[in-house]
């Protein structure tokens, strides 16, 4: 297809394509998924998870969609006010309200086992 006729996800696809043919060994995406849908987010972060491994390289992104990052990543590090508050393995991050705290949410609540918020409550 003509790149003209691609989707913006697409053309994201045939860039990155394009980077990986070069064979590096550390790929660094700012928010790579956003603007796609939840099955191209799955669908993109699996392959992009299966192709590392199997071609040896480490990615390094940012993400702000915290279920993506507890389902994907392998290391996680965290960020708060422009310094690196936390280093570790999902299981080290998610837990004992760490989130919470370093997102300073006061209200709502965040369910550390699945990586997602509940903005309120309703009785």
């Amino acid at each position: 297809a003509s790149p003209f006729e691609l989707s913006g996800g697409e053309k994201r696809r045939v860039a990155i394509a394009g980077i990986l043919a070069m064979k590096p060994q550390v790929l660094i995406l700012d928010e790579p998924t956003s603007f796609l849908d939840v099955k191209y987010k799955m669908e993109f972060l699996t392959t992009l998870k299966m192709l590392s491994r199997k071609m040896g390289f480490s990615v390094l992104m940012s993400l702000h969609e915290l279920d993506m990052a507890k389902q994907i990543a392998d290391k996680v590090i965290c960020i708060k006010n422009d310094k690196i508050d936390r280093i570790g393995n999902v299981d080290e991050i998610f837990n004992d309200g760490y989130i919470k705290k370093l997102f300073d949410i006061t209200s709502g609540d965040f369910d550390e086992r699945t990586g997602t918020g509940i903005i309120c409550h309703i009785d």
